[in-house]
């Protein structure tokens, strides 16, 4: 199975490169050690962050100037980024584009998971936000990649209208609708939501039962760390 893995990154200067470092080289090992076959990784930051990148992990550049305040909604540099990998990834052959947030952390091996997902019908793979599909994890077979990048009711930077009529999230869930298939569908959520707006919290006994964690506190996140250890990952 031909597999392409990226996350997105943003290293305006060498001291944030320096301070995510440790957390890419993570990203880079989990990734060859829970998706099958060894996949082709990349990472995509702005418009010059990729030369503050010291690591050998192939750095794409969006080419997007960061000229104003980011918005989730209105001004999403994320997800120009996103496109930007989509776009990237879809220039090599593949079966299946993971993208995993290299904040987040796994804890399940992607193994029986990729194989099973290949052998459905469905197009997209991950975890929800709720009602919504998460994108700190997603699996996409290449009709999805291309449906992304070219049927996606979001605009990225969007200046005509002032902003989206919908969030990513909402965007990716109306797309897919009917083509997305959900591995864990007991978790509501894999975001423990620290440091933002959102009130979710999840209880401890069932935030180390998901199956990957993101917008952790670092105490939950080394006590997710410790609880689970990727079972079953082989290189």
């Amino acid at each position: 199975m031909k597999i392409i893995a990226f996350s997105t990154i943003h290293t305006p200067n060498q001291q944030s490169a320096d301070a995510i470092q440790l957390d890419l080289i993570a990203w880079r090992i989990w990734m060859g050690l829970t998706l099958p076959d060894d996949p082709y990784c990349f990472l995509v930051d702005g418009e010059c962050g990729a030369k503050f990148n010291r690591l050998p992990i192939d750095c794409i550049q969006t080419g997007v100037a960061h000229t104003k305040p980011y918005h989730c909604r209105d001004w999403s540099y994320a997800v120009a980024a996103y496109q930007a990998g989509f776009y990237h990834a879809l220039q090599k052959p593949f079966d299946l584009v993971a993208f995993l947030a290299a904040d987040a952390i796994l804890g399940v091996d992607l193994h029986e998971v990729c194989h099973e997902f290949m052998a459905r019908p469905e197009v997209l793979c991950g975890p929800a936000w709720f009602d919504k599909v998460e994108t700190h994890f997603m699996l996409m077979k290449r009709q999805a990649v291309i449906d992304h990048l070219y049927s996606l009711p979001f605009i990225a930077l969007p200046k005509f209208p002032e902003r989206n009529a919908m969030y990513y999230e909402e965007a990716l869930a109306l797309l897919f609708v009917d083509r997305w298939w959900n591995p864990w569908p007991a978790c509501p959520t894999i975001r423990q939501e620290h440091g933002t707006p959102e009130l979710y919290r999840g209880a401890e006994d069932e935030i180390m039962r998901w199956p990957m964690l993101a917008k952790y506190s670092p105490t939950t996140g080394a006590r997710y760390k410790a609880a689970n250890p990727i079972q079953g990952a082989r290189p």
